[in-house]
């Protein structure tokens, strides 16, 4: 707070941030825009860009420090730097938020960032989920203490730095009430090379 500065929008920043949103965006306008798919799999990537028979970008997701943008002519070079980015971690770890459910798979509200992450953009993460109004009590009984959920966010990012050899943490649900949060299931991968 008072601090003149000069920039886009939240909304518009996001669009500059977010490559996919951005892509989504523009198709939900009927604007032509090239072909792109979001991978959260390497297995998944990996079969969409063998099917390829032109081209290929692959880049790594989030604000990956300026780098991790890849154009290949044959596939099996895609495919390598999908790798190099989802399993190799060339780029660091991803956080992904989501409210889960059919918001995850039918609608795609969810939010990523590389490792590790600010307050602020733990903020900006929760800000920016279209089912936000969900957490805050929309329809629902009560609206979760979302500094609480902030606060868990935060704690992943720190795990996932803490501990790389970590391959994938997924947590669902993750039950926040006033009391704390709860994880009520999680499933863990673990390189142990």
């Amino acid at each position: 707070k008072g601090i003149k500065a000069f920039g886009p929008c939240k909304a518009a920043a996001k669009l500059e941030a977010d490559k996919a949103f951005s892509k989504q965006l523009m198709r939900s306008c009927s604007i032509s825009t090239a072909e792109g798919r979001t991978f959260d799999r390497f297995d998944d990537a990996k079969t969409y860009i063998a099917s390829r028979d032109e081209a290929v970008v692959v880049k790594a997701s989030g604000l990956a420090a300026g780098k991790g943008v890849f154009v290949w002519n044959d596939p099996a070079d895609g495919i390598l730097a999908a790798e190099k980015i989802m399993c190799d971690k060339q780029f660091g770890s991803a956080i992904m938020i989501a409210l889960g459910g059919i918001y995850i798979e039918v609608l795609k509200d969810s939010e990523f960032r590389m490792v590790p992450i600010t307050d602020r953009e733990a903020s900006y993460m929760v800000n920016s989920l279209q089912g936000k109004k969900i957490l805050e009590g929309y329809r629902l009984p009560f609206a979760i203490d979302l500094d609480i959920y902030k606060d868990q966010i935060l704690r992943l990012s720190q795990l996932a730095e803490d501990y790389p050899m970590i391959e994938e943490l997924d947590i669902n649900p993750l039950f926040v009430n006033d009391n704390g949060a709860y994880v009520l299931d999680a499933r863990i991968s673990v390189n142990t090379i």
